[in-house]
């Protein structure tokens, strides 16, 4: 096994992992752990995007209280096991990772919206309009 799937394996090991029927966008803090040009098949409603790379300088700013609730999320679901893993290393303690991803997300026919606001019917509507 190489080293990124054996970090996976040892993340998801230790990290609660939620489905997508468990999601409400509401509840917590979101986050979107993928790359920016990942972001063209849209965030979950109030989502934050705050890149992996960038996560554990960044979650203060969206994040400050260290018990508040977290979900991670990516493509898939592996990179925000990762990532879940790390932020509970750098004491978070209610981090859960969105198992299956925002691609999971979409598959069941749930909102997204892009990193402007729009969601997917508003975005195709006003397609043309945006440059």
């Amino acid at each position: 096994m190489d080293g990124y799937h054996s970090t996976l394996q040892a993340a998801r090991a230790r990290i609660t992992e939620i489905t997508a029927e468990q999601l409400n966008p509401d509840d917590g803090v979101v986050i979107d752990v993928r790359r920016p040009h990942e972001h063209a098949l849209g965030l979950i409603p109030n989502a934050v995007a705050m890149p992996m790379e960038r996560l554990l300088d960044s979650i203060t700013a969206v994040a400050p209280d260290r018990t508040g609730s977290i979900v991670l999320y990516c493509a898939v679901g592996e990179r925000s096991a990762i990532a879940a893993a790390s932020l509970e290393d750098a004491g978070y303690t209610n981090v859960v990772s969105l198992a299956g991803g925002i691609k999971r997300w979409m598959a069941l026919g749930y909102p997204t919206m892009s990193e402007a606001g729009l969601t997917e019917s508003r975005r195709q509507r006003y397609a043309r309009h945006i440059v």
